[in-house]
């Protein structure tokens, strides 16, 4: 019988080779390599939510193991991206042989395109393990204006 981390291993990689040598794979590359903007995608590590409520923004993103010292928030006004860096001391190793390793120290970046122009950040804070960042637009959404026609 194997041991579990290989069998997991061999799917994982299984996976990654079905998709990256799927046909279609180079095509979405190189449709990518040629946008002249950087392609907004979500991270999937760590889990991020936003939320938005009135006038404001809420960037909720999952740091379990960071602490506030660790993770640093920039925001470019001019190309109006936020970005959120966390970096973490190596991970000292446990004695023993790990089944399943899901805890792993390691490296976040996370990009976030601002595209309201309104929008500033006005608040970040690290709390049980969950990082907020609050975004405030000076202007209030007004419903549109209803046109009569002649």
């Amino acid at each position: 019988m194997k041991n579990l981390p290989n069998v997991f291993n061999e799917l994982f990689n299984e996976l990654d080779d079905a998709f990256t040598k799927s046909p279609f794979f180079g095509l979405v590359k190189e449709v990518d390599s040629l946008l002249p903007f950087p392609k907004f995608q979500l991270p999937n590590f760590p889990p991020t939510d936003i939320i938005k409520k009135d006038n404001e923004v809420i960037i909720q993103m999952a740091v379990a193991g960071f602490t506030k010292e660790d993770l640093t928030i920039s925001f470019d006004e001019d190309r109006r991206v936020l970005t959120v860096e966390g970096k973490t001391e190596k991970q000292e190793k446990e004695e023993g042989t790990y089944l399943v390793r899901q805890i792993a120290k390691r490296e976040i970046r996370s990009v976030f395109p601002i595209m309201n122009p309104t929008l500033k950040v006005v608040e970040a804070k690290v709390e049980n393990g969950m990082l907020t960042i609050k975004l405030v637009s000076d202007k209030v959404e007004k419903e549109p204006t209803k046109i009569d026609i002649k």
